[in-house]
């Protein structure tokens, strides 16, 4: 569920990947990363694949084929809210 008090595009000074963990649904760890429902479409099994990249950005892909900005929308975030802030840590998997 979306914060009503997060601005589209605002930083929550929170780790990127619980931003976007956060607004999911049905989420599960998996060895590299997490799984869960796309936002950006009716997914009854989840197919949206949640990772960190090396550089503590969040990498996201849905698997029937939603594009990046289609699922952000759907989440109310925009790329930016996808890196991690200068001296901040990002969270393993």
């Amino acid at each position: 569920m979306i914060d009503p008090s997060h601005q589209e595009g605002e930083k929550c000074g929170e780790d990127p990947v619980e931003r976007v963990l956060d607004r999911l649904e049905r989420v599960r760890v998996g060895a590299s990363g997490w799984t869960a429902c796309c936002p950006a479409h009716e997914d009854g099994t989840p197919s949206l694949s949640i990772s960190v990249g090396d550089d503590g950005r969040v990498l996201i892909h849905c698997h029937a084929g939603c594009s990046l900005e289609d699922v952000l929308t759907a989440l109310g975030l925009t790329a930016a809210d996808l890196f991690v802030e200068q001296g901040a840590e990002p969270t393993p998997p």
